[in-house]
């Protein structure tokens, strides 16, 4: 008679998740987390409460951006890239200004109230199916551990789509809402954090 021996399979190695500086390399998976959260004309008004970017762009422009800004973070569990942050020094963007088309209203506002080296996050993407684990949080202090100032400032949409899902992050990381622009047809909400006005 032949025994049988049930055998437990070995657990399998946990996967962590890691933040850190993007590379040139990073560009597809960052594309790719970007393409899900685009906004787009079946997603209104979904897009506030789940969070959105207006513009997802082609690997080759976050490439582009990566080689511009040291200050651009991804979040990766295993291989997969699973959220990323997009940030930039104040000069930095008014360099890629017009290759970024930013509205001159915004930009204008910008350079007349801040340093150029005040930071602006412009895009920040976690996948769905990783939110709520704190990943927003765990990119935003390692973008601060490769900023040489404390300074901050991002637009966000309040109108016609309240991006709720950014308002949230943002001012849990404590950014503070200060005023309302309108950009065309958006209106748009200026948040700062720990920006030193020059008496």
């Amino acid at each position: 008679m032949q025994q049988h021996h049930d055998r437990k399979s070995d657990p399998e190695p946990e996967v962590h998740l890691t933040t850190r500086k993007a590379t040139v390399s990073d560009a597809e998976g960052i594309a790719s987390v970007a393409r899900v959260l685009q906004i787009g004309d079946e997603r209104p008004p979904e897009a506030g409460q789940t969070g959105f970017l207006l513009w997802a762009q082609e690997p080759d422009t976050y490439a582009e951006r990566i080689e511009h800004s040291g200050l651009f973070v991804v979040a990766q569990e295993g291989d997969q890239i699973v959220g990323f942050i997009m940030a930039y020094p104040l000069s930095t963007l008014v360099s890629l200004s017009e290759s970024m088309r930013y509205e001159d209203k915004v930009l204008k506002l910008f350079q007349e109230k801040y340093p150029p080296t005040l930071v602006y996050p412009d895009q920040i993407g976690v996948l769905p199916s990783h939110k709520r684990r704190g990943i927003g949080g765990m990119m935003d202090q390692e973008l601060q551990s490769l900023c040489s100032t404390d300074e901050f400032a991002t637009v966000i949409g309040h109108a016609p789509i309240r991006n709720l899902a950014s308002i949230g992050y943002f001012t849990s990381q404590g950014f503070q809402f200060v005023e309302e622009v309108q950009q065309d047809d958006w209106t748009l909400g200026l948040y700062e954090r720990n920006v030193m006005y020059c008496p």
